[in-house]
């Protein structure tokens, strides 16, 4: 066995383990994650979304692996590819390639369980696929034979299913941070003295120097408290205490 296909079975195999431990450690999260102030319907909703959010963003890692590969070996030719470096070693090559935006997304979305990165990608990849298209990459759409067109359709496929899956994760994340929010909001006791204040303001012009000296301290919390001002303006209006 040569020494390019003994370095790419142990990276394989370091691979897997890799894949292993982000799994086992999802496991554990799912049960940390029981104490945030989520029902328990919302909880299992929110296990089985991330469970399937990362199945997805691997198969999406390995397709994208592989169809970068077929696009090398396609213009350079199978035996060049195997004399250069060799097919094990390319595609090792192409996985170490794809692991920082593999290693960004898992942080961002999943640890993190952030929304920004979500929210990119669901804009992103489909306009990259606009712009392969309107660039001609499928001029030659006429010359496929059933092998491409099983590659192009199981690429399409994942991906269509990756997008769905992130928009599945940026509804879970969205709603766990406004719950998480305004747990935070209700538990500060000077959030609670600005909210007290808010409510027994007997003018509008009260209310508007509390609300903006609210909104300046905690503008994390504008909406929570923004919430608090609208209602107590429209009592006020309704009263006409102006």
């Amino acid at each position: 066995m040569s020494v390019n296909n003994q370095i790419s079975i142990v990276f394989f195999i370091f691979i897997f383990f890799l894949l292993y431990k982000i799994f086992k450690k999802e496991n554990s999260d799912n049960v940390k994650s029981e104490s945030c102030h989520l029902t328990e319907y919302e909880n299992l909703i929110e296990i089985k979304t991330r469970k399937k959010w990362l199945i997805s963003l691997i198969l999406m890692s390995l397709i994208s692996v592989f169809s970068a590969f077929f696009t090398v070996v396609g213009e350079e030719g199978v035996d060049s590819v195997s004399k250069e470096i060799g097919i094990p070693l390319g595609i090792v090559i192409l996985t170490l390639a794809i692991i920082p935006w593999f290693w960004i997304t898992y942080h961002c979305a999943f640890k993190k369980r952030g929304t920004a990165w979500l929210s990119w990608t669901m804009v992103m990849v489909p306009l990259r696929e606009l712009m392969d298209i309107s660039k001609g990459g499928w001029s030659d759409i006429g010359e496929w034979n059933a092998l491409s067109w099983f590659f192009v359709l199981l690429f399409l496929g994942v991906e269509a299913y990756y997008l769905f899956n992130c928009y599945q994760l940026h509804k879970v994340n969205s709603r766990r941070k406004k719950i998480e929010s305004d747990t935070l909001f209700k538990d500060s006791d000077e959030c609670s003295d600005c909210v007290s204040k808010i409510e027994k303001s007997h003018n509008l012009n009260d209310l508007n120097e509390v609300f903006g000296h609210a909104i300046r301290r905690w503008p994390e919390w504008e909406k929570q408290i923004s919430l608090v001002y609208n209602k107590r303006k429209e009592r006020l209006l309704g009263s006409n205490q102006l």
